[in-house]
């Protein structure tokens, strides 16, 4: 499990180099090649059906690095058919958290392997982050969604709008900073003024008004919220749709107003 693999590589990185470079000897002699067996034939050759056990035992539908973009595996052309050595077509990569090469007995880990949108995976490439996706202690306010007004037409100019991320665990930092995550949001204002535009014109009370005016069509606030502002509200559900936080961030900035400078 995630905190049984975490543990080990603690326990692997508290002895010293000598004894680490042996283990990783260990490990890269396994097989018959004596090749990097388990980096460049288990991993290097995993077949597509090895991947789709992690994408569904992951259950991760969107890059859990940025929740920017969906990923997802689909069964292949004439797979049915046996006309394909694929069985499944996926369109993500797996990142290595730890990577193969300081940690060669992590290679094909289940949990070590994160489903990710390529170019969050090329850019993150051997970096290390401290904060692993699959750790149970995460919350889901270690990283809070802001923007700041800059002037009174920020509804229809883009740029009176400022977004801000607010780092409220230590072990985001090195995601945020070393995937551009910052940068990155800041072209999406264009939602920001969408949603921000909505709740000035609706109004903070409008979400429990048509929940008890259509009690057929919405079964609470949250279901009412989704259709409205096209995204999932709980914590839970931010997984299975692209921007589903930073879409909850900005709503409930916008229920306050939003910070003005």
């Amino acid at each position: 499990p995630p905190d049984g693999l975490m543990n080990i590589q603690k326990e692997y990185d508290r002895k010293s180099e000598k004894e680490r470079e042996t283990i990783r000897k260990e490990f890269r002699s396994i097989g018959k090649t004596k090749n990097q067996y388990m980096e460049h034939i288990l991993y290097g050759t995993m077949p597509s059906a090895a991947r789709k056990i992690i994408f569904d035992t992951t259950k991760v539908k969107t890059c859990p690095y940025c929740n920017r973009n969906f990923i997802q595996m689909v069964e292949a052309k004439g797979a049915e058919e046996g006309e394909q050595e694929e069985k499944y077509k996926s369109f993500f990569e797996l990142d290595h958290f730890l990577d193969k090469d300081t940690y060669p007995m992590f290679s094909v880990s289940l949990y070590n392997l994160i489903p990710v949108r390529p170019s969050c995976n090329r850019v993150k490439s051997t970096q290390k982050f401290e904060y692993y996706p699959y750790d149970s202690a995460n919350g889901s306010d270690d990283l809070r969604f802001h923007y700041v007004i800059m002037g009174e037409d920020f509804l229809k100019d883009e740029s009176l709008l400022k977004i801000e991320l607010e780092k409220r665990s230590p072990e985001m930092t090195s995601s945020i900073d070393g995937l551009y995550l910052e940068k990155l949001y800041e072209g999406h204002k264009d939602l920001v003024q969408e949603i921000a535009g909505k709740v000035r014109f609706f109004g903070d009370d409008y979400l429990k008004s048509v929940c008890s005016q259509f009690p057929d069509l919405f079964r609470d606030v949250e279901e009412a919220y989704r259709i409205l502002y096209g995204n999932y509200y709980e914590a839970a559900d931010f997984p299975k749709r692209p921007l589903s936080k930073f879409t909850r961030d900005i709503y409930e900035d916008s229920v306050e107003g939003g910070a003005i400078r």
